[in-house]
């Protein structure tokens, strides 16, 4: 994640807007945006459930790795509406 898709979103991020955007910036806006949440069992005062995002590392030991990919997909599908192109899990290895 951090060697490939959020350095390459980050890149592409600061060339578009032409503003520094670090990848751990990329990273909170991602989780931000896409990554599950799940249920802290506290409420808040109204006595709704607390919802706290997952990191990417509690979504891949989640053992859904559908789940992971899904967040992966979001994350291009993002990147790819500002002209910015994330690779595949493993493409690069593979050429």
């Amino acid at each position: 994640m951090w060697g490939v898709v959020y350095r390459t979103l980050s890149d592409g991020l600061t060339e578009h807007y032409q503003v520094p955007i670090t990848p751990n910036k990329a990273h909170k806006l991602m989780k931000k945006f896409f990554m599950p949440h799940v249920d802290s069992g506290l409420q808040d005062k109204n006595g709704e459930p607390i919802m706290l995002e997952m990191s990417t590392t509690e979504l891949c030991r989640s053992g859904s790795e559908s789940s992971f990919q899904d967040y992966v997909e979001r994350v291009q599908e993002f990147a790819a509406h500002k002209g910015i192109y994330i690779p595949d899990p493993g493409e690069m290895e593979n050429e």
